[in-house]
């Protein structure tokens, strides 16, 4: 959770808006996937609420992660 208020903060934001696209994704989805952590880390009983939380703020990071280098190729050919 540390990270969203360095992502989310107005002066970092305008760097990082080109990635996470809305502020409201990124509080959501790192929320869910530190409860999701939390429970694995502390070998708690998770709800499936929980699980598929932290299951969908995994593939939402992944999708992001995957967008990021085909960016970075264009760049690198213009």
């Amino acid at each position: 959770m540390d990270y969203v208020p360095v992502i989310c903060n107005k002066g970092n934001w305008t760097a990082f808006q080109s990635v996470f696209r809305r502020k409201e994704d990124v509080q959501t989805h790192l929320k869910n996937l530190s409860d999701y952590r939390n429970a694995v880390m502390h070998a708690r009983e998770m709800t499936e609420y929980e699980r598929l939380g932290g299951e969908r703020a995994i593939i939402w990071m992944e999708s992001l992660l995957a967008e990021e280098p085909q960016a970075e190729e264009a760049d690198e050919e213009a």
